[in-house]
């Protein structure tokens, strides 16, 4: 049995945060500008494969904003649309799979074909009268049934692995269908646009944003309303008017299916609550982990977690010693039993996000099995900041994602040991905070993520009383500080901590937040087997910490800080803390209401910038990247300089992909300034920032005024001045103005 003739009309409007599946090599091949994607779409059903589809492909943006519209008639009950989202890349190679979604049509044919058979069986009348002699009209106006939200996309069918992007679909049944429709192209394409408009117009900018704190921040309704009492309804001519397939006023009462978003494939339409993220950092101290790892790592209660562990080589106690003869062979055993260590922990009820090593140092992250929020752009990186930079004794490892529309990092570090080396740990935290590549290429972590959060054995000491330089303290030294944690006066004895010193003067992790480290013991140097004896070769420390740095404020917040007396195997004690993190969805960013969007930087200078030449200058140019804008913007570079200013001809035009008020209140700019290197030599990096749009959201035609900070390893490196314009080309909301040129 087939449904009866009807159309379903599918708008394929955007990709957000698409990259490649496990595969870390391949992702940075693709990511950032040189990524050019498109989407395939296939129906597949009881009668075979119909329709094939494929969107432009668009460059330069692991964003792209498609909004192509391609239509067919349904053929049976169980047909589904299969999307699949590709990168291109030039011949003989052949294009990389970045996810695939299958949507179910099946609930939407039937209600469609049921509302149908309703209109045949009904004797078709135009009107009667009632009782009170008043008229009442009858099926004037068609019902429509349609279908919208983000799909997550998956690398394989069965959905196992995380999912690797999203892609917003729009889908609305036309029960308006004719034969000689699809013969007139243009006229079909302008009818199928205003049915698209007609229904999402209005919900594109309510339903996708799901922050309900901001629906009405920037008076958006309000100004709509006297937009359109500003504007009379403009006069039509009858060529017009013979054009016009649905008026917008024959649309009497639309229908979602709001069941449908509780699938798997679909993301979740609303954020019920925060999730909850456990951080946890060890130094193992290179000897085999306690089987029963509870008293530190809970086995359920949290929705994520993310484990560092430092000095983590070890001969495995389940394996046989000789095969562990050389420094590889047991690095890969000791990082193959940790991770079994940690699933036979937490069992089938988390999988593993992603595991990330360098040298001694682990970082892995866990995700419950069963949380149906999309977690995305999954990457890694590492820097070794040992001998020469290259010995990975000492370094950091970085795992990013997106968790819905938030960008979140975890770094696990192992820096630079004993007393007089506190230099030397500012200077490593500054080498991984640049060295380190994920997210967004040659944009430093910190100025590119809404949160990161940072631990491991940071390795800082107490300066306390004269111990100066000296590796060890003197015998008084170490009784005193003894007995002050004997008496738990750690509030006193955390006044000498040289963390809290260099993050108060600004030398390292600049805007960083810590909690409350005075309610625990130091947590080195312990006695092995011994729950809280400290060690007289060294003075007892904090040196096991987790700092996190916020640019949403009030979206990630930390309830809970500890160490753990209970595990005996190091000479270090493990610590944790717990966050919740409250994720946010994209809006959608192109709505047919709004017209293209304008938008450009005025008034461009830097001041105190670093010098990246032998003469003491810089030859500075600025870079702008922004999932907003179709492809970066480079400037004009500025010669011998270390003060530029530049005229606003030396600013390119930016091109904007987006048009959505509340989308592009939600983005950011992220800023890097090169200094340019004639000849062969690469170009370097001075300075990176980044730009909060919900600051300038109303910034209008007359612009506003920006000041940036500009950091450089975490530090501050000179500032940049600007202003920004932005304008919003109202389009009236009328077919006749609707671009009649096809997508397809």
């Amino acid at each position: 049995m087939k449904p009866p003739k009807f159309m379903l009309h599918v708008k394929v409007v955007e990709g957000k945060d698409l990259s490649l599946p496990n595969n870390n090599t391949l992702q940075k091949m693709v990511k950032g500008s040189q990524v050019a994607s498109y989407c395939k779409a296939k129906v597949r059903g009881e009668f075979g494969s119909g329709t094939k589809y494929r969107t432009r492909v668009l460059h330069h943006t692991d964003n792209p904003v498609w909004n192509d519209i391609f239509s067919f008639r349904p053929r049976g009950f169980n047909e589904k649309l299969v999307l699949q989202v590709k990168a291109r890349r030039s011949f003989p190679l052949k294009d990389l799979n970045m996810g695939r979604v299958s949507i179910d049509l099946g609930e939407l044919v039937q209600q469609a074909s049921d509302h149908v058979n309703n209109k045949k069986n009904k004797k078709q009348k135009k009107s009667q009268k009632d009782d009170d002699g008043k008229v009442t009209d009858y099926d004037r106006a068609g019902e429509r049934l349609a279908l919208h939200g983000w799909f997550r996309l998956f690398h394989d069918a069965e959905e196992t692995q995380h999912a690797t992007g999203s892609v917003y679909v729009q889908i609305v049944t036309d029960f308006d269908y004719k034969p000689w429709m699809q013969k007139k192209f243009d006229r079909f394409h302008t009818h199928r646009r205003t049915l698209m408009m007609q229904h999402f117009a209005e919900d594109s900018d309510s339903d996708s944003d799901l922050d309900a704190a901001a629906d009405d921040d920037d008076g958006e309704n309000e100004r709509k309303q006297q937009r359109q009492k500003k504007q009379p309804p403009k006069k039509q001519t009858k060529k017009q008017k013979q054009k016009q397939m649905v008026s917008p006023k024959s649309v009497k009462s639309v229908k979602s299916l709001r069941s449908l978003t509780k699938t798997r494939s679909m993301s979740s339409l609303r954020v019920e609550r925060p999730l909850s993220v456990w951080v946890g950092t060890w130094n193992v101290g290179n000897a085999p982990p306690p089987e029963d790892l509870s008293p530190w790592i809970p086995k359920d209660g949290h929705d994520l977690f993310a484990i560092g562990t430092q000095e983590c080589k070890y001969d495995p106690p389940d394996a046989s010693k000789s095969k562990f003869k050389n420094m590889a062979a047991k690095l890969k055993g000791a990082q193959e039993h940790w991770e079994r260590t940690l699933r036979r922990h937490f069992g089938d009820a988390y999988r593993v996000l992603k595991y990330a090593n360098l040298g001694e140092m682990r970082l892995i992250v866990f995700v419950r099995a069963d949380l149906d929020v999309p977690i995305t752009r999954v990457q890694w990186g590492s820097e070794a900041t040992g001998f020469l930079d290259v010995i990975p004794n000492k370094g950091g490892v970085a795992v990013s994602m997106r968790v819905h529309d938030l960008s979140v990092c975890f770094v696990n570090s192992h820096l630079a040991a004993h007393q007089p080396k506190t230099k030397e740990r500012n200077s490593n935290v500054r080498s991984i905070i640049m060295g380190v590549d994920v997210g967004i290429p040659k944009q430093d972590l910190f100025t590119q993520f809404h949160h990161i959060v940072w631990m491991g054995d940071l390795n800082y000491r107490l300066n306390f009383g004269d111990q100066g330089d000296d590796k060890s303290p003197s015998k008084e030294q170490f009784d005193a500080m003894v007995k002050m944690i004997e008496e738990k006066k750690f509030k006193e004895l955390f006044k000498y901590d040289q963390l809290a010193a260099e993050m108060k003067e600004g030398n390292v992790f600049n805007g960083f937040q810590e909690g409350s480290m005075t309610h625990f013991a130091p947590t080195f140097k312990v006695e092995r087997n011994e729950r809280l004896k400290y060690i007289d070769k060294r003075s007892p420390a904090w040196c096991d910490r987790i700092v996190w740095k916020s640019t949403d404020h009030g979206k990630l917040q930390q309830r809970e800080l500890n160490s753990c007396l209970d595990i005996l195997t190091s000479d270090h004690k493990p610590v944790h803390a717990v966050f919740d993190l409250t994720p946010t969805i994209r809006p959608v960013g192109w709505t047919e209401q709004y017209g293209e969007c304008n938008f450009w930087i005025s008034n461009l200078r830097a001041t105190d910038l670093k010098a990246g030449d032998l003469n003491g200058k810089s030859d500075p140019y600025v870079v702008f990247h922004s999932g907003m804008f179709v492809k970066s913007v480079k400037t004009k570079d500025k010669q011998k300089t270390l003060n530029p200013v530049w005229e606003d001809k030396d600013i390119p035009p930016f091109k904007m992909s987006v048009n959505a008020r509340r989308r592009i209140r939600k983005s950011r700019i992220y800023v890097q300034v090169w200094d340019d290197d004639m000849g062969l030599n690469p170009d370097d990096r001075l300075a990176c920032a980044s730009i909060n749009m919900s600051d300038f959201i109303d910034a209008g035609e007359a612009g506003k005024q920006f000041e940036l900070q500009l950091l450089r390893g975490g530090l501050p490196k000179g500032k940049l001045y600007g202003k920004i314009h932005l304008v919003f080309q109202d389009k009236a909301f009328d077919p006749a103005l609707i671009d009649h040129e096809s997508s397809l």
